[in-house]
């Protein structure tokens, strides 16, 4: 999936800065010269719990978007996530609704494409 991922957002003129295998590996490796706009996050994640990754990279860097992906989307969930992540996708939804989230926060936050 993270493949794939990665090769549609290129598509689409995204710019990758950093890929990460898990919370803390992704939280050590954002400075100012891989300060990504948008944070995509499998909700699957191993050892930092996702939450924490989300609510560290919130504390840290406020400026950087949150997605995130998840195989089952639950009220839960989305209740946990909620001022922590700035969308929540299931790996389920369509390329095209994928897109339409990321172009929806791009246009909130006027993040360029490059």
């Amino acid at each position: 999936m993270r493949d794939c991922l990665i090769q549609l957002l290129s598509k689409w003129g995204y710019q990758i800065v950093l890929v990460a295998t898990n919370g803390q590996e992704l939280i050590s490796e954002i400075t100012q010269d891989t300060l990504p706009d948008i944070c995509i996050i499998d909700i699957g994640l191993p050892l930092l719990v996702e939450l924490e990754t989300c609510k560290l990279i919130r504390e840290k860097w406020p400026c950087i978007l949150i997605l995130a992906l998840t195989m089952n989307i639950v009220p839960s969930l989305t209740q946990k996530l909620k001022g922590h992540a700035d969308g929540v996708l299931s790996k389920a939804d369509s390329i095209l609704e994928i897109k339409s989230v990321l172009e929806n926060l791009k246009k909130i936050n006027q993040i360029s494409v490059k």
